[in-house]
């Protein structure tokens, strides 16, 4: 019906004597399964809902909703790894059973009923703790007749068709008396022999029973004056979510890995590509079937998607109008109570959405290929609000086993395998007829081995022709070419196995020239990028690009990229190359706010990519989608209450550090500043973060100090990914150490025992996010209608990857601005009095307090940091990676998806056309006045759009705190060591002062 109306967006159809409408249109299933969601809540099928009728597929919307909103959390990634063990217990039996049938022989066997052996095994486990540990009849007949009882059709459903709402009024459901019974009596044997609580199995009915402890659940209300659902969690309810759950995960998952075995079959070379993915990610995780290794086999969950295109189970997907509604776009109205239908089978083999819809193409599924598509092209999980709540453990569950069996087995069709697929007429959903025979050939060794070399690293260097060498430390578990610049250097190129035996590479003398050429295209090849696409721009430097004296560690990156910015003032862009790949550098102001703000959905990512697990998973470096839940969740953090609760921590740092300070003014007058202030910001970042007390600071600083090194150095690691773009992620490396990991891992861990798993009443960062902890998993804001919900577990890991990015953010950037502030009042001692006079003034005011009242009153005190960071700012270039080729506003140049784009912030704040005299400090600059008349983009310290710095308010109230101290105490003046120009450590990753910053700090004495 759905391929005989292709013109029409509805068709009118009839289930036996009642009228259905059938949708073909895209946007109108939009607006039914989601925008409108609320009209068209229930399924449709009208039954007693009482016994197994109260389940989660076929509850009417309001205890749908109560249950949905409860069990959601039964269905997270955490959950579901505490059942990974169970299904991999299965799998090792399963893949056992069918060795033992095979006996090293090539085998055909029914391979839809041999799989549901497997789906049996673990939906038993997995729902109710019952260990199959073989595959003897015995074992399967009582599961197998539950199965004929659940899944052959009857004629129920059809007399619901002719006299609607007949199986309510004569109290009847849709479940045999046997299913009813059968579930009822397994859950209360369960309950009893568990004595109703919960065991450590973390299985299905172990979270049931975590929330029968509450004996009633409410759900969501929609509206605020909205009575609450309450349901009560009784056993006869817990059987009816147990029974929907074995259902739904055992047949339907059984079905599903049949048809793509049958479809591996008959695409052998797609077969292959899988079996070679299973095999090289199981040798990366050293043979274990891990929850990540699961994760990473991309190429197979194209498989399953592309099978559950080609036959989506689930057929038609059914709603009942809860109003009487109007079809957008069309004058159709369907009544209160009538039945809209949609065909996940038409429209999934619909020429207009999937070309050659017969084909089983896999790639169909490849990111770039799906984006483009309508999201409701592809229903197998329905979709919408009521889409298949255990839709990751299907998934999941089919993964452990294919990856089991492809480890083992090659499928092949055999004599008895069907042409064509037929479907069974007697199921009520998708099967196939007769079955699906196959061929199970054993692979030579059975599973593959993982134990093959691993390669490793050796050193980055540069070798002069005089015999001495540079090594470049980097760290990461692939083989890297070493490459040396030729003026005047050796080419190095290496590789080291972990075998005994260490290679270099040399080339024969004969074949050498042919090498330079080889190598000369290699780190040229794309130097006419920019040329080609009419974009102007510095000469590359081979290999190095245009960033040789930053890679060599000579200056900074952000003076780099400075210079390139003011040697082209009338260009809008300019292109460059990071090494040698091509970057675009903007320098119109217009055009930055379009990409980072109006256009912010276009370059979402900061573009750095590499394993984003561990710390890698931190706010900063976090991918759009995670980067939107992190965001979403940790701005409260940030408000002016939560920092006004911090305050003490911050002032009690503050007087610990000034007595400090006192003490040893004793001795001497000059200072470095910049390690003095970072003691300061040391101790705020400890106790507003971890909740750590610094009673003897300098006991502590030799850690810090170790851990500050390892993060605010540079390593080679960003270099490696403009050589060779996205091989750290491709190699799952990260650019994170290891020791850097378990630091914070270790720290966290530690703070949350401390704590019982709960918030004190310190009011640190580590009591509000312990706060979001107790959700279980957070949820980003979603876009539009459309859009999928996100939702992120708040493991330890991802709690360690935040403090850590709040230690960096707040712990160094807070340091090095405070010391530049200083060098600038001490060079400029009418703004030092100023200010000095405004500090006394408004803590006179405040009675001596500082509050965060008071140091919100300090007008002159805020010019003076926002003038600091003007002409020090911290991080950049800022960069972005194009998620979309974007044109750029107003010229012809299009940025392809994935390149990335930079913006000079050191550039625009010295660019004299924004800013007169840029190398002059003049707090004045941020009066409201001349800021009034300032292009938003002209001042960028903490970035701009949505991606700016969270932190940004702590680190003013931070950074004001301290001053405030300091210069109601002190005075800062030169000293004989201070630099007359500053110069910047080109070896930090940040802008910070080389050599340090030396001040002589003079006692006020008051």
């Amino acid at each position: 019906m759905y391929d005989a109306f292709p013109e029409e967006k509805v068709i009118g159809v009839y289930r036996m004597t009642t009228p259905c409408l059938l949708l073909r249109d895209l946007d109108v299933i939009k607006h039914i399964m989601i925008k409108d969601f609320d009209s068209f809540v229930d399924r449709g099928v009208e039954f007693s809902k009482s016994g197994l009728g109260m389940n989660l597929f076929h509850a009417d919307g309001d205890t749908w909703r109560v249950l949905r909103n409860r069990f959601t959390p039964i269905f997270t990634s955490g959950k579901l790894k505490n059942m990974l063990y169970l299904m991999l217990g299965r799998g090792d039996i399963f893949v056992n059973y069918i060795n033992e049938i095979c006996n090293k022989r090539p085998t055909e066997l029914e391979t839809h009923s041999l799989v549901q052996k497997y789906t049996l095994a673990t939906i038993s486990a997995c729902a109710f703790g019952i260990d199959l540990d073989s595959f003897t009849p015995e074992n399967m007949k009582t599961l197998e007749t539950v199965d004929k009882l659940i899944f052959t059709s009857s004629y129920v459903i059809e007399l619901d068709y002719m006299y609607p709402g007949i199986l309510k009024k004569l109290n009847s459901s849709l479940f045999p008396k046997k299913v009813t019974d059968f579930f009822d009596g397994l859950v209360k044997t369960v309950v009893k022999l568990r004595d109703g609580m919960p065991t450590n199995r973390k299985d299905f009915m172990d979270l049931l029973l975590e929330l029968k402890q509450q004996d009633k659940i409410t759900g969501p209300k929609k509206q605020e004056n909205e009575k609450e659902k309450i349901v009560e969690l009784t056993e006869s309810l817990i059987a009816a979510q147990a029974f929907v759950f074995y259902a739904a995960g055992y047949e339907t998952s059984a079905t599903t890995m049949s048809f793509l075995l049958y479809e591996l079959a008959k695409n052998p070379d797609v077969q292959e590509k899988a079996y070679e993915e299973i095999d090289t990610t199981l040798k990366k995780y050293n043979g274990e079937m891990t929850y990540e290794m699961l994760n990473e086999l991309k190429y197979l969950e194209n498989i399953v998607a592309e099978t559950l295109r080609k036959y989506p189970l689930v057929e038609p997907l059914q709603r009942n109008a809860a109003i009487d509604y109007k079809i957008p776009g069309t004058e159709v109205t369907v009544k209160k109570g009538q039945t809209v239908l949609i065909s996940p089978f038409g429209i999934h083999n619909d020429e207009k959405y999937y070309k050659n819809p017969e084909k089983f193409d896999p790639e169909r599924f490849n990111p770039e290929n799906s984006k483009e598509r309508h999201p409701c092209a592809y229903l197998p999980f329905g979709v919408g609000p009521r889409n298949c709540i255990g839709m990751r453990f299907a998934k999941l569950q089919s993964h452990v086993c294919i990856a089991k069996l492809l480890s083992n087995f090659r499928v092949t069709p055999s004599k008895k395998t069907m042409d064509r697929m037929q479907f069974d007429p007697k199921r009520p959903i998708m099967g196939p007829h007769n079955g699906v025979y196959l061929t199970f050939v054993p692979r030579k060794g059975g599973k593959r081995a993982t134990g093959a070399p691993r390669c490793s690293t050796t050193p980055m260097g540069i070798s002069n022709t005089r015999g001495t060498a540079d090594a470049l430390p980097c760290s990461f578990n692939f083989s890297i070419l070493q490459i040396a610049r030729s003026h005047g250097w050796q080419m190095v190129w290496g590789a080291r196995t972990s075998g005994p035996e260490e290679s270099l590479f040399t080339v024969p003398e004969g074949l050498q020239p042919m090498a330079v050429l080889l190598r000369r295209f290699f780190i040229t090849k794309n130097f006419n990028y920019w040329k080609n696409i009419r974009v102007i721009g510095p000469k590359p430097v081979p290999l190095f690009g245009n960033i040789i004296t930053s890679t060599l560690r000579r200056k900074n990156i952000a003076e780099v990229m400075q210079k390139i910015y003011l040697e082209y003032p009338e260009e809008k862009i300019v292109g460059v190359f990071r090494l040698t790949t091509p970057t675009l550098l903007i320098r119109d102001l217009e055009v930055i706010k379009h990409v980072m703000i109006k256009d912010f959905d276009s370059f979402s990512d900061r573009g750095v990519s590499f394993s984003k697990d561990g710390l890698g998973a931190n706010l900063f470096h976090a991918d759009t989608d995670i980067w939107r839940v992190l965001r979403n969740q940790f701005t409260p953090i940030f408000t002016s209450g939560k920092l006004k609760n911090m305050i003490h921590l911050l002032n009690d740092r503050g007087d610990k550090f000034l007595r400090e300070v006192n003490n040893i003014c004793l001795q001497k007058n000059e200072h470095e500043i910049h390690s003095l202030i970072q003691r300061y910001t040391m101790a705020t970042i400890s106790a507003c973060a971890f909740g750590l007390d610094f009673d003897a600071m300098a006991d502590k600083m030799e850690m810090f100090n170790k851990i500050d090194k390892i993060i605010f150095s540079l390593s080679y690691a960003r270099e490696i990914d403009m050589l060779f773009p996205g091989i750290l992620k491709m190699f799952n490396s990260t650019i994170f150490s290891v020791e850097l990991r378990y630091f914070f891992e270790d720290l966290v861990k530690t703070v949350i025992n401390e704590r019982d798993g709960k918030p004190s009443n310190r009011k640190d960062f580590m009591d509000l996010v312990l706060e979001l902890r107790e959700k279980g998993e957070i949820k980003g804001a979603r876009r539009s209608d459309e859009d999928i919900e996100t939702t992120l577990e708040l493991s330890d890991s991802i709690i360690a990857a935040q403090a850590f990015v709040f230690y960096a953010a707040g712990y160094e950037t807070s340091a090095t601005t405070m010391s530049f502030m200083l060098y600038e009042l001490a060079k400029n001692q009418n703004i030092q009095e100023k200010l000095i006079k405004e500090i006394d003034d408004v803590l006179y005011r405040h009675n001596g307090d500082i509050t965060y009242e008071a140091i919100t009153d300090m007008i002159y005190m805020e010019r003076v940091f926002d003038e600091t960071l003007r002409k020090y700012p911290l991080v950049d270039p800022i960069q972005r990676r194009a998620q979309v080729d974007y044109t750029i506003p107003n010229t012809n140049v299009v940025i392809k998806k994935g390149q990335k784009v930079f913006v000079s912030t050191m550039g625009i704040q010295h660019d004299p056309k924004y800013y007169p005299n840029p190398e002059i400090f003049d707090p004045e600059r941020f009066s409201p006045e001349k800021v009034k008349d300032r292009h938003p983009c002209a001042y960028m310290p903490f970035g701009i759009g949505p991606r700016n710095c969270i932190g940004m308010r702590f680190a003013k109230v931070q950074s004001r705190i301290c001053i405030t101290k300091l210069l109601s105490k002190f005075r800062v003046e030169p000293s004989k060591n201070t630099q007359e120009v500053m110069q910047f450590d080109p070896k930090r990753v940040l802008i910070g002062p080389k050599n340090g910053i030396y001040l002589n700090l003079i006692s006020r004495n008051v």
